[in-house]
């Protein structure tokens, strides 16, 4: 019995035999209904071509995904019409399956099955040239980050939408209460050969419409906001200024984002959650709050702006 592996080996093989040559090589189903043990039932060389006869799914054939019919037909007369239309759909399927196959075995044999520590890395080295490394994955399974790679490279080729980003944010973080605020009001700074000027011999105010006074402009359309809610204390500091996933979370909007957009962030810690804090305590910061009775509210604070420049 031949394997899926050992007859996709052998394709490559006679691949690179085809190209040596000159030929081109092409992939046609076996016609008969029986059961076949070998995938690669034979090969055939023309002035042109290199064929392979396989004994895979395909239109007709043997599991052929189209009806009976069909199939016998092409067996009762081979050199017609039909079959040599189905064909060039049977050759498109399996040309796509012996190149799956093999980007597969590089990634395998790159990241998840690799033998040299520096071929088990290769998904990190080729992010981190990228400028989209995360960090904080110490003790993750390989084929988790493999898997998460592949999930942030299709996320990447998809029109960005709030539901992407919270499905991509899960995946890495969990179930989390993920909520995006669009259109968050922000201002930025107007250029300066942009700002109005008064007694401007080469304009008048409002000749042209609306204009603003002074050197920022409020804008609607370039930032929104990230809430994480109901955080327990635990999760809470991991998503604080060096925190835990800080700059794993930074590094994700800034790649799916493309870095076009401001995000804010605002972090929710449950009522039970917030610690006592009490006077001589070596640490005051973003998780301290002073109170004098048990915290009946949640508690929300805001680290600042973490996509766009990323500061």
């Amino acid at each position: 019995m031949q394997s899926i592996s050992q007859a996709f080996t052998a394709i490559n093989t006679l691949k690179d035999e085809a190209q040596d040559k000159g030929l081109s090589i092409r992939y046609v189903p076996v016609t008969s209904r029986a059961f076949s043990p070998t995938i690669i039932e034979r090969v055939e060389k023309t002035d042109q071509y290199l064929i392979v006869y396989l004994s895979l799914t395909a239109l007709y054939g043997y599991n052929g995904i189209l009806p009976d019919y069909f199939s016998d037909e092409i067996i009762r007369e081979p050199a017609n019409g039909l079959k040599a239309f189905l064909d060039i759909f049977n050759h498109r399927q399996f040309e796509l399956m012996v190149d799956i196959w093999s980007k597969y075995q590089f990634f395998n044999a790159n990241t998840l099955d690799a033998e040299r520590k520096t071929n088990q890395n290769m998904d990190l080295i080729l992010l981190s040239l990228g400028g989209s490394v995360c960090n904080g994955e110490e003790g993750t399974p390989l084929f988790l980050r493999g898997l998460r790679r592949y999930l942030l490279a299709l996320f990447q080729r998809k029109e960005k939408t709030p539901k992407g980003l919270i499905f991509l944010l899960r995946s890495f973080f969990g179930p989390l209460q993920f909520e995006i605020v669009q259109h968050t009001v922000s201002h930025r700074n107007i250029p300066q050969d942009q700002r109005t000027k008064l007694g401007s011999s080469t304009s008048v105010l409002g000749s042209m419409g609306n204009f603003l006074c002074g050197v920022k402009m409020e804008d609607t359309d370039g930032s929104f906001s990230l809430n994480i809610k109901d955080l327990d204390l635990k999760t809470f500091n991991r998503f604080l200024p060096g925190g835990a996933s800080w700059e794993e979370l930074k590094h994700l909007l800034k790649v799916y984002t493309s870095n076009q957009w401001d995000c804010f962030l605002s972090l929710e810690l449950r009522a039970e959650e917030i610690p006592p804090w009490q006077i001589g305590s070596m640490r005051l910061g973003a998780d301290s709050w002073a109170l004098s009775e048990e915290a009946y509210e949640n508690a929300w604070v805001s680290p600042g702006k973490i996509g766009g420049d990323m500061t």
